[in-house]
Parts: structure tokens; C-alpha cells; sequence
């Protein structure tokens, strides 16, 4: 049995004696082709199952377990064990940086910091706790492919789901149920819900590399940032009432990737302002309800929502290195595996994921910014 405490929420398997400070961590350039191979996610299943098995069958708390198979060389690359948290989300970053927290080398379609799961809170006194979980691309070229190929940003799902992070198969299953699970895996196979999506999001595999208005007006531009055009949104045949026990519906939704003008769009509502601080400079950004949901990047890279901003200049501040998201009515800050860590002013244990609050300051590496948050007064 696998045990996990209030400080201890996540447990990380890395297999073939990977070691992480040997961690090859050089920026990664990508071909990007119009339509990325689909991989054989039956086949990789069994390749995993036994591993997967394993975890499901010994980690009794209610979360999520993800296994990672090596589509090229048919081999389990890594696991993770995420809980699932009262009253609070949890999180994990999957990727080609040593600092992740399920660190795979040796992909090179794989950025370094590639991919956030992030799990919902759990309902306080729940008798049977239902476990929901969302999968953000961190605006990398690829993104991420379902089981049809179809490149996406963000899913959310409350059961088994499958995607493809360049030449990995990634399972994810949720944990805590008394799903019995056979040894076999074809019969596994058999047992695993089917996944169906409610509709499709698709991804722009360009869409951070295109120069966007920078959300700080003292900043220069180049005149040329703009809304990024999205892909649509194909419909799927609504499937009726369907039983939740024997599907798993799987919702898509725009991460965050969509190139933006302002963080608080047309039509949106300010819920709060981050300030960041750093060599006695300060920068404000107003953060729109849409834009949280979605996602913000912090960080070096253009990627990142502040580009730009010369407060995060620093070398010593990661290319990306805070994802700033809403989950439910709370706004959280999660570390993307950056090479310096996050800390909460005053704390000295890095943080992986940490509620926002007014009035408390988040430090990234060894002081080199301050990030803040200020949530929107009622009128």
C-alpha cells in the first residue's frame, strides 16, 4: 500500500536509472507537421498495465495515477501518484526538465516544461469522493494529441484518459473507487471506460510563437500583436443521457494558449491583478475571469503572458516558470518545474502549488521577483 500525507502528495517512479541531475535541460526546436502520428494506445496499454495495476491496486487515496510508456522503445518511462486534496487542488508538470515532477529525458518533441495536471478539490465529507482533473498544455509547439490524433490544449475528465506528449503515452486513472481490476491486460482493456468527448478544441501549433501586444504599456511593441484566430470548435452529437459509470465524458476547453491582447478581454470581468517586483521596478497585470480559467504563463519566454515585462528579465527566473490558474472560486499559482523554485515569503520549503491570497507574497528563486496577488474588491 502506497501512503501519502498532507505534506507528501505525490509520489514519482522514474525507471532505467534516470537521473535528474544529469538532466539534458538545452531549449528543444520542434518540427511541427499539420498532423502528428497517432500511437497505438492499445498496444502501449498492455506494454504499461502491469504498472498501471500496480499503482491503481496499491495507492488507496483518491487521486489520480499517471503512467508514462516509451512509444519507441516499449518500455514504461515513469509514474505518478497525485492526490487528490480536500478543500484545495493539487498539481503536477510533466516534461524534458529535470525539475519536473515526472521527468522524461530523451524526447526531443518533448518541451522541457510540457504539460500541467491539475486535480479539483475534493468536497469536504463526501461518502464516495469523485475525482476531477484537467490537463493544460504549457504553450509548447506540439501541444498535446488525443487518441484520434487531434492536437488539444486542455481537458478536463473525471476518469480514465489517454493522450500522446511526442513519443510518450501518457494513461491517466483515477484512484480511491473499488474498481477491481484484472491481471490481464486485454481484460483491462475491456474494463476501461470509454472516452467520449463532448466536443474539440483544437490547438495552434503557432500560436505563442506570433508577436502579441505586450500587457505592459511602457514595454515597446512591434505593432503586430493581436488576437490569435482559433481553430473552432468542432460539434460533437450530443450522446443523451449516458452512465457515468460506464464512459468517461471528456470535456475540451481553451488552455493556456491562446495569444491575447489583454488579460482582460472584451466582455470579461476583472477578478483580481497580479503585481510583480523585482530590482525596485513593480509591473501590474489585470487578470480577467477568462484568462484565469485559461491559464497564465509567467516567465522569460514569449510564451509567457509577460513577455515583455523587464521584471522577469532576470537569467535566474525560469523560461517559464509560475502558471497562474483559477480552479473553482480560487485562484492558485503552480510552480511549472522551474529550475529556482517558488517560496512563499517567510517559508523556506519550495512550493509546488499554493492558494493566492491577498497580502501574501510569492518569492521566485532566491529573491530575484516577487509576485502578488490583489483580488477585485465588490462593488
Amino acid at each position: 500500500m502506497i501512503l501519502v500525507s498532507a505534506n507528501r502528495t505525490r509520489i514519482v517512479e522514474l525507471r532505467r536509472g534516470i537521473e535528474r541531475g544529469e538532466a539534458d535541460n538545452r531549449r528543444t526546436g520542434v518540427m511541427v507537421v499539420e498532423r502528428m502520428p497517432t500511437l497505438p494506445f492499445q498496444r502501449l496499454f498492455a506494454v504499461g498495465w502491469e504498472e498501471m495495476r500496480r499503482l491503481v491496486c496499491t495507492f488507496t487515496s483518491p487521486g489520480v495515477v499517471v503512467v508514462a510508456v516509451d512509444a519507441v522503445n516499449k518500455r514504461v518511462a515513469g509514474s505518478l501518484c497525485l492526490q487528490a486534496k480536500v478543500g484545495a487542488a493539487n498539481a503536477a508538470v510533466v516534461g524534458r526538465h529535470g525539475h519536473c515532477d515526472l521527468y522524461l529525458d530523451g524526447d526531443p518533441a518533448m518541451s522541457l516544461r510540457h504539460l500541467a495536471l491539475v486535480v479539483a478539490p475534493l468536497a469536504a465529507g463526501a461518502t464516495r469522493p469523485q475525482v476531477a482533473f484537467r490537463l493544460l498544455d504549457l504553450r509548447t509547439r506540439t501541444a498535446f494529441l488525443d487518441e484520434g490524433g487531434r492536437r488539444l490544449e486542455s481537458v478536463t475528465a473525471e476518469g480514465a484518459t489517454f493522450v500522446a506528449v511526442g513519443s510518450h503515452a501518457l494513461f491517466f486513472l483515477v484512484t480511491g473507487d473499488d474498481t477491481v481490476w484484472p491481471e490481464s491486460a486485454s481484460e483491462a482493456w475491456k474494463c476501461i471506460p470509454e472516452r467520449v468527448y463532448l466536443d474539440e478544441v483544437g490547438a495552434e501549433p503557432d500560436r505563442w510563437a506570433r508577436r502579441r501586444k505586450s500587457p505592459f504599456p511602457e514595454e515597446p511593441t512591434d505593432g503586430a500583436g493581436r488576437m490569435a484566430e482559433g481553430t473552432g470548435v468542432i460539434e460533437i452529437p450530443d450522446p443523451g443521457p449516458v452512465d457515468n459509470g460506464r464512459i468517461t465524458l471528456v470535456r475540451t476547453r481553451p488552455g493556456p494558449a491562446r495569444a491575447q491582447v489583454s488579460l482582460v478581454g472584451d466582455g470579461d470581468t476583472e477578478l483580481g491583478a497580479l503585481q510583480v517586483t523585482a530590482k525596485g521596478k513593480s509591473q501590474r497585470i489585470s487578470v480577467g475571469e477568462r484568462a484565469a480559467a485559461g491559464g497564465i504563463l509567467l516567465g522569460r519566454y514569449d510564451r509567457c503572458d509577460t513577455h515583455g515585462a523587464t521584471v522577469v528579465a532576470h537569467h535566474g527566473v525560469s523560461r517559464v516558470h509560475l502558471l497562474v490558474l483559477s480552479v473553482g472560486d480560487a485562484v492558485y499559482a503552480i510552480d511549472t518545474g522551474s529550475t529556482n523554485g517558488t517560496f512563499r515569503r517567510g517559508h523556506d520549503d519550495e512550493v509546488r502549488i499554493v492558494r493566492l491570497e491577498a497580502g501574501q507574497d510569492l518569492v521566485l528563486g532566491d529573491d530575484l521577483a516577487r509576485v502578488s496577488w490583489t483580488p477585485r474588491q465588490p462593488a
